[in-house]
């Protein structure tokens, strides 16, 4: 899967840092438990709302994490062999982890992020 494929290049060269690059499902796992939320990726954030309606109605997301404090994005396995996101942060080692509805689109975000994360540490 190429970034190409997913965001049109016009979109893709944009200079506007705070452009939606892609939006979807996101839910995370924090201790234990799954936290489902509406997120949304700009070439320096990713940002997280409690749903669709919450991002619509251009409300503060509920919570952001900066691309160039993140080390990865990469795929790992539960104990149930599901795959999941886990996004590794440059402090403590810290990992994210997260989950989709659908293979597919856990790989878009998977090569999204480690599209925009490098590219986020050059400023």
């Amino acid at each position: 899967m190429s970034v190409n494929s997913i965001i049109p290049e016009q979109k893709l060269h944009s200079k506007n840092n705070n452009e939606i690059m892609f939006i979807g499902d996101l839910e995370q796992f924090e201790n234990k438990k799954s936290i489902s939320s509406f997120a949304t990726l700009t070439r320096l954030k990713l940002n997280f709302y409690e749903n669709k309606a919450q991002f619509i109605s251009m409300r503060k997301p509920t919570s952001s994490l900066n691309l160039n404090k993140m080390l990865n994005a990469d795929l790992m396995k539960d104990n149930e062999n599901k795959i999941l996101l886990c996004i590794t942060l440059l402090e403590n080692d810290e990992k994210k982890i997260y989950q989709t509805k659908t293979k597919q689109l856990l790989f878009k975000w998977l090569c999204l992020l480690n599209y925009f994360i490098p590219l986020s540490q050059m400023d």
